[in-house]
């Protein structure tokens, strides 16, 4: 199962948690397996539309490496300090 194929509007929030149990396991297993507990918050209509009209979206190709990737958050930290709201970063996708 894949969050992009179930969240129409795309996706809102990854949560990654190591829990208790979580992290009984691993030391159980001495580390061979390593269970997380991943929640995926899909996004709603309206966010998602939001994302794609901004005019602080920034974008990174499919094909971005570590440094343009790492660059483009940096960009949208900034871009998002100076105006006081959200900056958003598309992936795949040319920003409009």
């Amino acid at each position: 199962m894949s969050a992009v194929n179930e969240c129409d509007n795309g996706v809102a929030r990854v949560e990654t948690v190591h829990t208790f149990l979580n992290q009984v396991v691993a030391a159980v297993t001495f580390g061979i397996y390593t269970p997380i507990t991943i929640t995926v918050t899909c996004a709603a209509a309206s966010t998602a539309q939001e994302v794609l009209d901004s005019e602080d979206q920034l974008s990174v190709s499919e094909a971005a490496g570590y440094d343009e990737i790492r660059d483009v958050f940096q960009q949208a930290s900034e871009k998002a300090i100076e105006s006081e709201s959200p900056a958003y970063v598309v992936f795949g996708q040319a920003a409009q």
